[in-house]
């Protein structure tokens, strides 16, 4: 591109917006591989059983817990979230009994 434009004398609106357009392109491209990729890999999983606090500390060190009216998140770090949704459990008394487990769920202390 910058070749075309030295070489154009004057004539570099075409040049620049071929690039442009190029590099839009390009990104446009690399965002919906990672998007299609990612929703190729990821497989949501439905939970037949009730979640203890003992079964939640046994698959991860949780270190945070957000509480949403619709759902709670357990984080063990950055990347690694385990999310239960209100409608995986069979009726609303389970929903208000886990809510309050996870509310008194001792943290992990993360190392700084």
């Amino acid at each position: 591109m910058v070749i075309n434009l030295v070489r154009s004398q004057g004539q570099w609106l075409w040049p620049l917006l071929s690039g442009i357009l190029i590099v839009v392109l390009g990104n446009l491209f690399l965002s919906w591989q990672l998007k299609s990729r990612f929703l190729k890999n990821f497989k949501p999983q439905t939970l037949d059983i009730y979640l203890t606090e003992e079964q939640i500390k046994a698959q991860m060190n949780v270190r945070n817990v957000e509480i949403f009216s619709d759902r709670v998140h357990f984080f063990e770090g950055k990347n690694k979230v385990l999310i239960l949704k209100k409608e995986m459990l069979q009726d609303v008394t389970q929903w208000e009994s886990f809510v309050k487990m996870a509310q008194n769920l001792p943290l992990k202390k993360t190392k700084k």
